[in-house]
């Protein structure tokens, strides 16, 4: 039992210097986009949660973990909903423009 509250502790620890390291690198370009450090705060407490979900790719069993620090940075800029939106119609016109090159 010891040992799963150690793992569990271990792997709490991780996830949030992870969270740490997130905001601490987006924030410089947050303040530089809008202006207050005290608005970017309130963006990252509102924000942070889902936007980190929708940038953080764990490691897997034959890759490495990958973190997207510009999607981040937009996301918590733009508010999940829309950016998620933005990055679904892009995606979705790309898709159009290699079928259309396929042809």
């Amino acid at each position: 039992m010891l040992a799963v509250c150690i793992v569990m502790t271990v792997v709490w620890w991780r996830k949030r210097a992870e969270d740490r390291a997130a905001v601490r690198g987006a924030m410089p370009g947050c303040i530089a986009r809008l202006g207050s450090e005290a608005e970017c705060d309130a963006r990252f407490d509102k924000h942070h949660r889902e936007c980190f979900t929708y940038n953080n790719k764990p490691a897997g069993k034959f890759s490495p973990r990958a973190f997207d620090e510009n999607g981040y940075l937009e996301c918590v800029i733009a508010s999940p909903e829309p950016w998620a939106a933005a990055r679904r119609a892009a995606r979705a016109e790309r898709e159009k423009a290699e079928r259309r090159q396929l042809r």
